[in-house]
């Protein structure tokens, strides 16, 4: 029996490992390529259990780059290989196998090649001497270069260097490095510097000039020819590019003035979305070319001595290297299963499939396990192995060919037979609360996939609210008291069976008893919120009240808000505007959680209005508009507008113009004459009046007018004999409506025939004394109207007298006088006279 025993569990153990065959996961492009003495690697990267072995083959001979000093080396633990000081005897086509018990993983043949550009051939100068407006083309051969060179033109400077030709409508290259000239220019001589052909091959970081072909030009005509339009050079008629690729054509036509170039397909069809007009309207590049791009094309050319187009077409076909349809994948399969790959590429021209196993062409492989009755290839594409055994696992690559290249792939066959292992058992305990959902965990191992089953309390689980994932964890929605037990995961296969079981316990959901209100408040007030809720009772001492507002939880230390431990309740301190928003209260034990939400609105004073503008300035009124600020939660009904001006004469004041209803944010304003006005808008809602907006920046003025109204209050008081004394409100400077303003008093005395008489009152008395003195030391000056106009600021009206004694204290007094009448004076002023006057 015990012998019995410890075979079983080795068997187990046996079926239990782990193995994987190699598949290399990081290699090189098909082709790399090296400068002499420079440091170049190979990549070959490969996973698998075990981990595998790398052996590489050098143009099909087995490599090691061991044998090569220390020239060449391979990276720990990975199969990259590394050319310290590459010569030019390592190139070769090299491919990197990974190696373990299970299988052989190939990759790609990599060709390493050495960088390499030689010179240009040797040749004579050359000297041209076009005529003014005809076509020119410098032929350029370039030299061999691996990989190929880029090539352009160049200028050659006097004394060495050179610069590149500039290419525009005029000048430009075709696909075979020739310079064409569509219409020689004078300015083309260079003064007489020579045109070279460069070529520069970017891996050897080098560049070679055609020192011998260089061209110089000298014009003998005075005058440039016109010429009409003529084919110069295209792209071939019949071309074909390779999809996925950027492809290019192109039309080059002489004339003189220089042609415009124009493309079309010619069954009338958009050009491709991805094609784009490049070099001057003369190429068309199609990048990620598609076979629906396939078609004929039209280029056509005019100028001002063309009657007709001229016209070029290109039939554009577009082959493919191969490319994966169905691109083979990894299998494992159970002992006895049948594994299919496929292996499904387009081409054009239509690919070849050929099949390997483990590095080597199907119809080389020498191995047991390769039969006809077993290994079966229904179709080119598609290869089949029947009842596989453990012994099967191995790598099987495919390579879909055609003559443009090939895709390689190379994947694996595991053959598993791994009893059930219970990677993930369920929680000794879980707690959950009613109403909520819950997983129980059971992840499992094992081939063949083990079939779970679930047990409550030792009865199956059928379905219904539970879910039996195909991770195998139970899912119960909708968690009920009467949920609670004992589960067991069971994982089952042909090799063995195993189970793990774990409690559930379920607690009462927890509860908001009283919900957040509603609140509306004013800006400055306090705003509370009131929650409370329950739970289970198994869990009251860990519920907990957090609030939340706009979904973010409030911290401890939030400004003006504070939480009440005693009665879970929000209150936020002295409210602003941006206060307002949804409060959230979240009741929670740690299993589950209920939440309320209430809003707080905020009323405030509006926001001051915004770029508050003159639109229109007349003589009579002004068009002033604004941007409204934000109403803050007021009501809407309660909302207008006032506009505000100031003047020139009073800017320290600010006057109501106009009220203006909310719907509107522009509005007139009534205005005097001769004045300079500025306005603010203020707004108001129920809680009251914004701050005043910016002033506006420009300033509306009006010209003069005569007075539209004359002073107020005219009055006679009969306090004197035999004179006649009147007097009136004077009119504000805003109500002048222009300069030179005075009063003309009108009478008329009852009974006699002089009818109306005028009287300007124009000019001014000014009496000072000394204080206490006033009999012997008052002085009188009368200011002219002229002098008073002179000296008029406004409504105010100065002038300055002569001869006072210095540190003496000064009274007195002005009197408005004419020819007949002097006025009351005006109350007396004191001032102290200053030292040396």
């Amino acid at each position: 029996m015990w012998r019995l025993s410890l075979s079983l569990l080795s068997l187990v153990n046996q079926i239990s490992a782990v193995t994987i065959p190699p598949s290399i996961f990081i290699q090189a492009p098909f082709d790399v390529y090296y400068k002499a003495g420079e440091t170049v690697k190979i990549e070959c990267v490969a996973d698998g259990i075990p981990h595998p072995v790398y052996t590489w083959k050098r143009n099909g001979i087995d490599f090691n780059p061991q044998g090569y000093d220390d020239r060449v080396v391979q990276l720990p633990d990975v199969g990259t290989i590394v050319f310290i000081r590459p010569e030019d005897r390592d190139e070769g086509i090299f491919q990197c196998f990974a190696t373990n018990n299970y299988g052989v993983s190939a990759s790609i043949k990599v060709n390493l090649r050495e960088a390499k550009l030689k010179n240009f051939q040797i040749g004579s100068d050359t000297t041209l001497t076009p005529r003014l407006g005809q076509p020119l083309t410098l032929n350029c051969v370039p030299p061999e270069s691996i990989p190929p060179s880029q090539v352009f033109w160049v200028i050659k400077k006097t004394g060495g260097g050179f610069e590149a030709v500039n290419l525009d409508a005029r000048v430009t290259m075709d696909h075979e490095y020739r310079l064409r000239i569509t219409n020689v220019k004078a300015s083309d001589s260079m003064d007489g510097r020579a045109y070279a052909c460069m070529a520069m091959n970017e891996i050897m970081r080098q560049s070679t000039q055609g020192p011998q072909k260089c061209y110089f030009f000298f014009f003998f005509a005075a005058t440039e020819e016109l010429s009409p339009v003529s084919y110069m050079w295209a792209s071939p008629e019949d071309h074909f590019g390779l999809r996925g690729n950027q492809f290019k054509v192109k039309c080059i036509f002489s004339g003189n003035p220089t042609p415009n170039v124009h493309w079309e397909r010619t069954d009338g069809a958009p050009l491709p979305d991805r094609a784009k007009i490049l070099a001057f309207g003369m190429e068309m590049v199609i990048d990620d070319l598609q076979f629906e791009d396939a078609g004929t094309y039209a280029c056509w050319a005019s100028n001002s001595n063309t009657q007709t187009r001229v016209r070029r077409t290109v039939s554009v076909r577009v082959e493919s290297v191969p490319y994966w349809l169905l691109e083979p994948q990894d299998v494992e399969i159970v002992v006895g299963g049948t594994a299919q790959f496929d292996c499904l590429a387009k081409a054009v021209p239509e690919p070849d499939y050929w099949w390997f196993i483990n590095g080597v062409p199907l119809e080389n492989v020498n191995d047991s396990r390769i039969t006809p009755d077993r290994v079966k290839r229904p179709r080119p594409d598609r290869i089949v192995f029947e009842n596989v055994s453990r012994e099967d696992a191995m790598v099987i690559q495919c390579n879909a060919t055609n003559k443009h290249g090939y895709i390689w792939g190379d994947v694996y066959l595991n053959v598993l037979s791994e009893a059930p292992t219970i990677l993930t058992p369920p929680d000794p305990e879980k707690l959950v609360a009613e109403g909520t959902s819950v997983n129980l965990t059971c992840r499992v191992a094992g081939k063949p996939d083990p079939i779970i089953t679930w047990y409550k309390d030792n009865q199956q689980i059928s379905s219904g609210r539970y879910k039996i994932m195909p991770s195998g964890e139970l899912y119960i929605t909708q968690v009920v008291l009467s949920d609670a037990g004992l589960y067991t995961c069971e994982a089952k296969n042909i090799f063995n069976v195993t189970s793990s079981s774990g409690k559930l316990l379920v607690r009462r959901k927890t509860l908001i008893e009283q919900k957040p209100l509603d609140l509306e408040v004013n800006a400055g007030t306090d705003a509370t919120f009131t929650c409370s809720a329950t739970t289970d009772p198994e869990e009251v001492d860990k519920l907990q009240i957090k609030w939340l507002k706009d979904n973010k939880e409030i911290s401890a230390d939030a400004d003006r808000m504070t939480t009440n431990k005693q009665n879970n309740s929000l209150t936020i301190s002295g409210t602003i505007v941006r206060d307002s928003g949804s409060y959230t209260c979240v009741a929670t034990n740690g299993l589950d959680q209920e939440e309320a939400s209430a809003m707080l609105t905020v009323r405030d004073r509006p926001d001051s209005p915004t770029d508050v503008k003159v639109e229109k300035c007349a003589t009579q009124n002004a068009t002033v508009s604004w941007i409204p600020g934000s109403y803050n939660n007021a009501p809407v009904q309660y909302y207008y507008y006032v506009i505000q001006y100031n003047t020139s004469f009073s800017p320290d004041t600010w006057n109501f113009g106009v009220r203006v209803d909310s719907d509107y944010n522009v509005s007139n304003v009534s205005l005097t004459s001769w004045a300079n006005f500025t306005f603010r808008v203020i707004a108001y809602n129920q809680i009251g009046e914004s701050e005043p907006s910016f002033p506006t920046l420009i300033t509306c003025k009006t010209r003069p007018d005569r007075p539209r109204m004359h002073p107020q209050n005219l009055q006679t008081i009969g306090d004197r004999p035999g004179y006649l004394h009147i007097k009136w409100t004077p009119m504000p400077e805003i109500q002048q409506n222009g300069p030179g303003f005075m009063y003309i008093l009108q009478y008329e005395r009852e009974g006699y025939p002089t009818g109306v008489q005028q009287i300007p009152i124009d000019d001014w008395r000014i009496q000072i004394w000394q204080r206490g003195y006033k009999n012997d030391t008052m002085r009188e000056w009368n200011i002219s109207p002229q002098d008073a106009l002179a000296s008029r600021n406004g409504i105010q009206f100065r002038t300055t007298v002569h001869d006072l004694l210095p540190m003496t204290t000064v009274e007195a007094q002005v009197s408005v006088m004419n020819n007949y009448y002097v006025s009351r004076p005006t109350d007396v002023v004191t001032f102290q006279t200053k030292a040396g006057l």
